[in-house]
């Protein structure tokens, strides 16, 4: 008869098993190793004048059935295994013989031998790596033979729990095939999507609303503390997210089902950060000298019309988002406002300002030279309204979510000045340049550069 090819390429894995013993089913619990004993076949040897030929005997040599068992902490499973060799062996008394035929765990007096309760049967079952049962080892009176030793050792600085060993031996065994794999029914994977009511500029502790969608699935788990929910398909409402010092957060909403999983999706959520705020306040702090004044270009984007706010320059850039607070004829601060709404509504897909930051000394009369650095701060905030201080030429946010105070800075020795032009700065002199700043407000970058 022909002989077919390996149906089933799969590999048997030395982790699927499971092994019952029916004496002692304590040590069969706790069992983390078992083999399939060798088989040795006798030889005859056939004598021939040319060379003696060997031929196949009638005998079967069965090895020895070893277990490797963890031992529990009250010495159960080991004194199941102890009591019965001892018993097997009376080292002490025939009376111990006696005891261990009348107090066996198997209760059935014909079991074993001439109702002696001295040998068990014993199941090594073996699995698929679905875990399905495949075939089954059935060994015929068991009886064991040794026992190792449990050696203690008070210097160990790493626990490693005991495990014991086990040798049996026994009339014979046989590998029987369970039977063939079940045919499970399909059963597509689940799916699932994460979204969230808002992702980004997010103040810290504040709430947000995941909604989650799922297909084939019987339960959702959000991590970073939102937990397992109720419902497989829905919202997870007004969880409050912690950045802590993070300026970032992602959750993974994990989805599992009778098809499968976990299978995820992820969604990152990024706090408001000082460059990522919704207004940038720009202040000129000038500690001596008069009247500096400030201009403020901006470089790009490109604009229409004026493109510099400052004195006899533009209060407001259309489409920019820049606003000069206005002159001080003394010392103190001047300041240029940047809303982000007001930029992004004019230029569309565009993330990124760069200004042009300078000043200079009003050359005409009242005008006179400072010696300190002129000090320049970006003050963000995130949420609120800006109010005009007219009084000192800048603005205030009493009602902002959070505020980033002179997140950034640079200063400059300024020496320039202004010619005087009837009466007023000369709107062709820009002064001279403290900074470049680049401000990209989804990166939350601010670069200052010179050129």
């Amino acid at each position: 008869m022909a002989r077919s090819q390996i149906e089933n390429r799969n590999f048997l894995a030395p982790t699927g098993f499971q092994f019952n013993l029916k004496r002692s089913p304590k040590v069969a619990f706790f069992c983390n190793e078992a083999n399939i004993p060798d088989l040795n076949l006798g030889v005859a040897i056939q004598p021939n004048y040319l060379r003696d030929i060997p031929t196949p005997g009638d005998k079967i040599d069965f090895g020895d059935l070893s277990l490797r068992f963890l031992v529990d902490e009250n010495l159960e499973n080991y004194m199941e295994l102890q009591n019965w060799i001892r018993g097997l062996g009376y080292p002490d008394s025939v009376q111990e013989f006696r005891d261990l035929t009348k107090s066996g765990q198997i209760t059935q007096r014909n079991y074993g031998k001439s109702g002696h309760d001295i040998y068990s049967d014993g199941t090594l079952q073996i699995l698929s790596n679905n875990l399905v049962p495949k075939f089954n080892v059935n060994f015929k009176d068991l009886f064991p033979v040794s026992l190792t030793t449990l050696t203690f050792d008070a210097t160990d600085t790493d626990i490693q729990y005991f495990s014991a060993n086990a040798d049996f031996k026994y009339t014979s065994y046989e590998i029987v095939p369970v039977g063939a794999d079940p045919v499970l029914p399909y059963l597509p994977a689940p799916t699932i999507s994460l979204t969230a009511s808002k992702t980004s500029g997010l103040l810290n502790n504040e709430a947000v609303t995941f909604t989650y969608v799922t297909t084939n699935a019987t339960q959702v788990t959000i991590n970073n503390g939102v937990g397992v929910q109720t419902a497989v398909n829905g919202t997870a409402v007004g969880f409050t997210v912690d950045f802590g010092d993070e300026t970032s957060k992602t959750f993974t909403a994990s989805a599992i089902g009778a098809g499968g999983g976990p299978v995820t999706d992820t969604i990152t959520l990024s706090r408001a950060t000082a460059a990522t705020a919704d207004f940038f306040l720009m202040k000129w702090t000038f500690t001596d000298g008069q009247d500096l004044d400030i201009r403020a270009a901006v470089l790009s984007p490109s604009v229409s019309g004026i493109a510099t706010v400052g004195f006899a320059m533009s209060t407001h850039v259309v489409g920019a988002g820049i606003t000069w607070g206005g002159d001080n004829l003394g010392t103190g601060v001047e300041s240029v406002l940047f809303t982000k709404q007001d930029f992004i509504d004019n230029n569309a897909g565009i993330n990124t300002i760069s200004l042009d930051l300078r000043a200079g000394w009003y050359s005409g009369d009242g005008g006179d030279v400072g010696f300190n650095p002129v000090i320049l701060t970006v003050t963000s905030f995130q949420g609120g309204s800006m109010v005009y201080d007219s009084v000192n030429k800048t603005w205030t946010n009493p009602t902002a979510d959070e505020t980033f105070s002179g997140f950034t800075s640079t200063s400059k020795v300024i020496t320039d000045r202004i010619p005087d032009e009837g009466g007023l700065p000369s709107s062709r002199d820009l002064g001279e340049r403290i900074a470049i700043m680049d401000l990209d407000f989804v990166a939350g970058t601010v670069v200052y550069r010179q050129e």
